[in-house]
This record gives structure tokens, C-alpha cells and sequence, in this order.
């Protein structure tokens, strides 16, 4: 489930934001913010099953020809990590709601 912050923080949730119910869902991070979501199932929110997303902006693009940093050739994309952290965190609550 998406949430708010209170909700996040407490553990409990009135209002949510969206649902998700297939175990497969795919979300999109719209704009810079801060997401909170967790697992809805009894309990699972209270042994971690949360995750706290912060987008930042990306840096307006450097002049051309210029180089930020020359011995940084490869790196991840943040989203990745963020995807593969809440497929993650949805796959087990999915796994331990069976």
C-alpha cells in the first residue's frame, strides 16, 4: 500500500493512498517527494516490511563537452535499486500472505 507519512510511521493505516493486489504491480514515481509504502498485511508492516522512497531531481545537464567526474564511468540507476528494493519488499509480503 501507498501511504502518508503518519501512517507509515505508525503502522497504521485508515486512508491509503493506492492498493496494490496482484504481487506484480508496477509503480511510477511521478515527481520529486518523498513515497511511503508498506506491507498491509496484519503485522508485517511492524517486522519491516516498509519502504521509505526519496526522489530527488535530476541535475540540470552540464554544457556540452564538459565532464562532471572522469573516473566515474558506469553506475546504477538509482530507480533500479528502488525497483528491485520494492519488488523485493512486495514479493515476500506477497510470499507470506500464503
Amino acid at each position: 500500500m501507498q501511504v502518508s507519512s503518519p501512517e507509515y510511521d505508525s503502522c497504521t493505516v485508515r486512508d491509503p493512498i493506492e492498493t496494490f493486489t496482484t504481487g506484480k504491480d508496477s509503480i511510477t514515481l511521478p515527481a520529486s517527494g518523498d513515497y511511503y509504502y508498506l506491507c498491509g498485511k496484519p503485522g508485517h508492516c511492524q517486522i519491516g516490511q516498509t519502504v521509505h522512497i526519496h526522489v530527488v531531481a535530476s541535475p540540470p545537464p552540464t554544457s556540452q563537452g564538459s565532464v562532471i567526474n572522469p573516473s566515474r564511468t558506469s553506475v546504477a540507476s538509482p530507480l533500479t535499486f528502488v525497483w528491485f528494493s520494492i519488488m523485493g519488499m512486495f514479493g515476500f509480503c506477497f510470499f507470506l500472505a500464503f
